[in-house]
């Protein structure tokens, strides 16, 4: 885009007025033509300048802008409604979530359930102070086998039942014949390997014994400080007894996992 200059014949003497006004100077007069030119240029200025004015006083005249106002405020309204909406919806799925949620931990917490171990009759499998997963209904849907790691709260043969639960893992199924002797475990005649005992070793002697149908001989890892099937006040351990098997570990992290199966 070019400039396009206008030019207006002064003579030498003469300068232009708009310069000399801005400078605090009175202009020359100016020639009959030139100030014919300058004339002209002003009343088109001012032509266009009223015509535009006019044009805009009918675009937004009284009538236009009230409806325009009018249309605003009925679209103010649809937005509010509309936001109105929207809350409500967010509101009734995050409360849908929270009940889902809800619901969730309810049946979760029906078949499995968060324990931490205090005794030291399951090392070095167990931990004092290991969280653990119990699932609670394990034996409604399956069978117990040999090497599950149970829990269960022991009721004394004098009728009392004990402070606390107790975890151990499953040696005997009803009908075997269950014998200690030599440092070890014989199950139906058969010495077990047991890489998971803690001392490697099982101390003592018992005499051969035969598991009652519906009950279970229960030995614990820590084979020097456990409370199990080997005294007499507990004995075998009848099903109903079993609270579940554990099945995971949560903590520590660093063992964080299914405990092995045996």
């Amino acid at each position: 885009m070019g400039f396009h200059f206008i030019w207006f014949p002064f003579s030498v003497e003469s300068e232009c007025p708009i310069c000399l006004a801005t400078a605090g100077r009175q202009p020359h007069p100016l020639p009959k033509s030139a100030a014919m030119v300058y004339n002209g240029i002003t009343m088109d200025l001012k032509a266009e300048q009223t015509k535009r004015i006019r044009e805009l006083e009918e675009e937004f005249s009284d009538e236009k802008m009230a409806e325009i106002f009018n249309m605003n405020d009925a679209g103010d309204a649809r937005v509010f409604d509309t936001r109105r909406k929207l809350m409500r919806k967010r509101a009734a799925r995050h409360v849908a979530n929270i009940v889902i949620a809800v619901v969730c931990i309810i049946i979760v917490l029906q078949f499995f359930a968060p324990m931490i171990v205090f005794e030291q009759s399951m090392e070095n499998t167990l931990e004092p102070r290991d969280c653990v997963v119990l699932a609670k209904r394990a034996y409604v849907f399956g069978q117990v086998a040999y090497g599950d790691v149970v829990v269960r709260r022991p009721i004394l043969e004098d009728g009392d039942s004990g402070t606390e639960d107790l975890a151990g893992r499953i040696i005997g199924l009803p009908g075997d014949v269950i014998e200690i002797r030599d440092g070890g475990v014989y199950r139906n005649g058969g010495r077990l390997n047991e890489p998971y005992i803690k001392d490697g070793m099982t101390e003592g002697v018992m005499a051969a014994v035969t598991v009652p149908e519906d009950r279970y001989f229960v030995l614990g890892d820590n084979r020097q400080d456990s409370d199990d099937s080997r005294d007499a006040r507990i004995g075998f351990v009848p099903k109903d007894e079993i609270s579940g098997k554990v099945v995971f570990r949560l903590l520590p992290i660093s063992k964080t996992g299914r405990l092995p199966a045996q």
